[in-house]
């Protein structure tokens, strides 16, 4: 009888531990899943839908660029190549900012009082502001440049980081910083190439 007892309460304790893990496997399965529904914002359109991830933009920009670089082309078959990495260039940066967006991501913390985006007018004021982003680009790179060894990619992004994380209190500062951190992997290769030019290619700056 004795045996018995012992028989059923190890089978009801085998039962349980059964339950407690298909659980367990359930529950996991539906955070991957809702973690792969939140990769898109929930208001994306279709055609944002069909881009391709980030770490394939990424790589295609960078082979592009390379090229560009690097190989010798008729000058159509440069000017092709310059519109679809200029295409490229957009929709990694439009899918940064989207990611960043939908995730409430603050790459550089809280922003500061006054950092809230407004709408311009056309003329003076605009051309102002305009003015003062390229300068707060050209600050933060300037910077940039004294703290990171430029052999390395990955020591430029980190300085870049240090220098927001540090600037972010002036409200224009702090909205530049988030445009450059959706723009990053393409103004940090700017940057290896010819850093004279990186603020001009991401159009903070009225040159080329």
């Amino acid at each position: 009888m004795k045996t018995k007892s012992v028989t059923w309460t190890l089978a009801f304790g085998i039962a349980l531990i059964v339950v407690v893990i298909a659980a367990g496997v359930l529950t996991h399965s539906n955070r991957l899943l809702a973690r792969s529904d939140q990769w898109q914002p929930a208001n994306a359109d279709q055609s944002s839908t069909n881009q391709p991830g980030q770490t394939a933009l990424v790589r295609e920009y960078l082979e592009g660029m390379q090229k560009l670089r690097n190989s010798v082309m008729t000058l159509e078959a440069r000017a092709q190549l310059q519109a679809e990495m200029a295409q490229k260039r957009a929709q990694l940066r439009d899918l940064r900012r989207r990611t960043r967006l939908a995730r409430g991501i603050l790459p550089f913390g809280p922003p500061p009082s006054g950092a809230k985006r407004t709408a311009t007018a056309n003329g003076d004021g605009q051309k102002l502001q305009s003015a003062q982003r390229c300068e707060a680009c050209k600050a933060i790179m300037g910077q940039v440049a004294d703290l990171a060894n430029t052999k390395f990619i990955q020591d430029v992004q980190a300085a870049y980081e240090e220098v927001c994380l540090n600037a972010q209190k002036a409200a224009l500062y702090y909205n530049v910083c988030e445009d450059m951190y959706d723009d990053m992997y393409a103004m940090t290769d700017d940057y290896m190439s010819d850093a004279s030019k990186v603020c001009g290619q991401a159009k903070f700056c009225n040159y080329p």
